[in-house]
């Protein structure tokens, strides 16, 4: 079974936090329009969660299944690097395309690469949301 999670930053803090994705609920008989992310259970037949934060939905991201050639999973909406040609890296931005049903590293305005085609080769270097000046350098590191 593959792991569905969220990750989103906290607008109080700026902080990331991952977890399920949570919105418009409805807390002691009120609605609320939010998106949250917390970890859910339930418990008979009531849902509970724990640390249920306020996330800004315009960084929302699911969690694309691999992980990058450190370890760390990647998240749509990180910004990897990839060395093309003798200490020359591309840097791309990861996105799930919906219309063949896959993650997707897009760099500039080129034709998307398979996300699972660069495991192995790829570091995660930031995020769209936090660093997103990265897509515009590129060259020798």
């Amino acid at each position: 079974m593959r792991e569905i999670i969220f990750r989103g930053k906290r607008p109080d803090n700026g902080e990331w936090v991952e977890g399920d994705l949570y919105h418009n609920f409805i807390y002691n008989g009120e609605s609320k329009k939010e998106t949250r992310m917390g970890n859910i259970y339930f418990y008979g037949c009531k849902i509970h969660g724990t640390a249920f934060n306020m996330v800004d939905p315009e960084t929302v991201g699911q969690f694309t299944g691999l992980e990058d050639k450190n370890g760390k999973r990647i998240f749509e909406g990180d910004i990897i690097k990839n060395e093309y040609s003798q200490g020359i890296f591309r840097k791309f931005s990861v996105s799930y395309d919906g219309v063949i049903g896959c993650w997707i590293a897009t760099y500039k305005n080129t034709s998307p690469h398979f996300l699972y085609n660069l495991i192995g080769k790829i570091e995660i270097i930031g995020n769209i949301h936090d660093n997103p000046e990265l897509l515009e350098r590129e060259g020798r590191e």
